[in-house]
């Protein structure tokens, strides 16, 4: 059995996020898959840009979910409570393609977050 992983919608929506967190985020894991993915994939593509993938991040629900519902993914988001934001990313012009969806915690001087990464 073999393993696939998609990782550029991950990376795009964690860059998107710290389009409203700031730069240069430290990013907490919650497991060890994260903590890989982190450091051997997050590290290495940071700086990249993939222009298939568009990616929206923002402290209200109703802006992710309605990012995901023009897309093609209509998925409740519950409401954010203090110190939390949504990120999401999807392949453009991609009916039913990869979505990703990460609901994030930070602290609140925002210098640590900390990721459920959901995939759809």
């Amino acid at each position: 059995m073999s393993t696939t992983v998609v990782t550029y919608p991950i990376v795009m929506a964690l860059k998107e996020a710290e389009r409203i967190l700031g730069p240069d985020r430290k990013w907490e894991s919650l497991n060890d898959t994260q903590a890989r993915f982190l450091r051997e994939f997050f590290g290495r593509c940071r700086n990249e840009t993939v222009p298939e993938i568009e990616s929206r991040a923002s402290w209200n629900s109703a802006d992710v979910a309605d990012f995901l519902a023009q897309r093609g993914f209509p998925v409740h988001v519950d409401a954010f409570p203090s110190n939390h934001f949504g990120a999401a990313s999807v392949r453009a012009a991609a009916e039913n393609g990869p979505g990703v969806l990460i609901l994030a915690r930070t602290r609140a001087d925002l210098s640590h977050v900390r990721l459920r990464v959901i995939y759809m």
